[in-house]
């Protein structure tokens, strides 16, 4: 009876989990956005990508087909006629943030939507998406990097607005005048290369 009644617990528990995971998922069929044919070269990869994409209202799509338009700035999924040079371009007005998978590193490449006032110098600011380096998938992460086909620039969250800076020591001690010894200390304590963004993000995440 015991057994019976164990069973019928985690059976329940299964089925409610999965509701909540299906009711959290987009079905492609249901998706805004429109069929197109494009030769374009300017994805970011050239093969098909596995990625989560997640829109306003916090569902998400997980596909094994995204691929991501870096002139364009759009997301293209895999198109509904099945032919080559066809994509399903989604509308970006309904996402705000998506992943793609790299294979070969085993970890999700992160992108976030960030407006254009957003930036301190809105000179140039074409783009829509840009890569997050937070480890948590935050709005507003401190160090974000614009991909292009020209020029990769990146960017860091400074009191409520990003600033262009390049990974340097010499840049960030120019960045927080006011906290240059303090900086170079940690730096030198912890062995930290500025060219590494990971080592760039401790240094930010110590000066704020």
């Amino acid at each position: 009876m015991k057994n019976i009644l164990l069973f019928t617990s985690i059976f329940l528990i299964s089925i409610y989990i999965n509701a909540q995971v299906s009711s959290s998922l987009v079905e492609i069929e249901n998706l805004d956005g429109k069929e197109i044919i494009s030769k374009s070269n300017n994805f970011l990869y050239k093969h098909w990508s596995k990625g989560i994409i997640i829109f306003n209202d916090n569902t998400s799509l997980r596909t094994n087909k995204l691929k991501f338009d870096l002139q364009e700035q759009t997301i293209c999924l895999e198109s509904r006629f099945n032919k080559d040079n066809h994509y399903f371009k989604l509308d970006n007005k309904l996402i705000t943030r998506f992943k793609i998978y790299i294979d070969s590193k085993k970890y999700f490449q992160k992108f976030v939507k960030i407006k254009s006032s957003k930036f301190n110098n809105l000179k140039d600011r074409k783009n829509i998406y840009y890569e997050s380096f937070s480890k948590d998938y935050i709005m507003n992460p401190i160090l974000i990097q614009e991909l292009n086909t020209q020029k990769m620039k990146y960017f860091f969250l400074k009191n409520g607005k990003y600033h262009e800076i390049e990974l340097s020591e010499k840049e960030i001690l120019k960045m927080f005048k006011t906290k240059k010894e303090v900086i170079q200390n940690y730096i030198k304590k912890n062995n930290l290369n500025c060219e590494n963004v990971e080592h760039f993000i401790r240094i930010l995440n110590f000066i704020n």
